[in-house]
């Protein structure tokens, strides 16, 4: 029996690109340690199958980290692939280069950082019905070290609010996990299917395709098109969708938007926020800085590629990924952050 694999069809191109806030400093990646309970779990994609293979050892010492470099995740998808990159860049030297891959069994459709027991671990959405979360430090791990069980369906997105995480499911709900007991704390029932989500105040809020609701309350907001990124912060909403649209909702007002402008017509397909500032990346290959104080553009680069995924850095970076599959690094000339 050969080898397969859950996938959906989906352009090549890189969906999600974050930062590892906490320094890392390794001398060598750890060798994987296979898990039969994990194996056993996903036999239905194949991992079954390397029941009795030879773990591959990792043959050199040219895999340590420093302390001093920023350590980037990103996860890609194309028809026949899927993939969590580790990316490093050594601020000294000025060299950004992938450092090493992890090759997933299912389309990856949202991706998070955790901290717990000295480990860093990231959290995959896939069509799977369970978390899958890995070891950032693990070399060529065959299998997830954790599997969140709980859900009955694909999940769709997840993401890391204060001290817990959370996950939405085609099975119409949201689960808040306890990471340190690896166990649902609580669990939301929807009437639709959390596509994104995003936390402010006391209110989980999710998107269900053009429309931002409550998962507690009956508050809810309409974008008219469909929502490509939801972020929240404070009392604030921000959201960008399809058609090149970018809206700011505040909870403390009305239902209408605090701002609105269309920047492009293709989709608004990326969005970050770092201090007061978010950037928004385009299907057309724009990028645009806004400052949220004033909503004043204060930066814009227009780039030769359909972009998919952006991320900010506060040493003046921007990195993207675009159509080839590949993150890159923009040094921005004016001081923005």
């Amino acid at each position: 029996m050969g080898l397969f694999l859950v996938k959906f069809y989906s352009p090549q191109m890189i969906n999600t690109i974050n930062l590892i806030p906490n320094k890392i400093q390794i001398d060598k990646l750890k060798p994987y340690k296979k898990d039969m309970n994990i194996i056993k779990s996903l036999s239905h994609i194949g991992i079954s199958l390397i029941e009795n293979e030879e773990i591959q050892e990792l043959e050199d010492n040219d895999t340590f980290i420093c302390e001093s470099d920023q350590i980037l995740f990103s996860t890609s998808n194309n028809e026949e692939e899927s993939f969590l990159q580790f990316h490093v860049y050594d601020k000294e030297n000025d060299d950004f280069v992938i450092h090493h891959d992890v090759f997933v069994y299912s389309s990856i459709n949202d991706a998070e950082y955790f901290y717990k027991n000295d480990k860093h671990f990231i959290a995959l959405a896939t069509f799977e019905k369970d978390v899958m979360v890995y070891d950032s430090c693990i070399f060529n791990p065959m299998a997830p070290q954790i599997l969140l069980k709980g859900h009955e369906d694909h999940i769709m997105c997840v993401k890391k609010f204060g001290e817990n995480l959370f996950s939405g499911s085609e099975d119409k709900s949201i689960i808040e996990w306890d990471i340190i007991k690896e166990t649902p704390c609580n669990f939301y029932k929807l009437d639709l299917v959390p596509e994104k989500i995003c936390k402010s105040n006391n209110h989980i809020f999710y998107t269900d395709g053009t429309t931002i609701k409550s998962s507690t309350s009956d508050l809810h907001f309409s974008c008219y098109d469909r929502i490509e990124n939801l972020i929240a912060c404070d009392n604030m909403i921000y959201v960008s969708n399809s058609t090149g649209d970018f809206f700011s909702f505040d909870l403390r007002a009305s239902k209408s938007p605090y701002f609105s402008n269309k920047y492009v017509e293709s989709a608004l397909t990326g969005m970050d926020l770092l201090n007061n500032k978010i950037a928004l990346c385009s299907k057309s290959g724009e990028i645009f800085i806004l400052d949220l104080l004033d909503y004043e553009l204060k930066n814009s680069e227009k780039i030769k590629s359909v972009l998919y995924s952006i991320k900010l850095h506060e040493d003046n970076l921007i990195f993207y990924g675009d159509e080839s599959d590949t993150l890159h690094l923009k040094k921005l000339k004016n001081k923005v952050f």
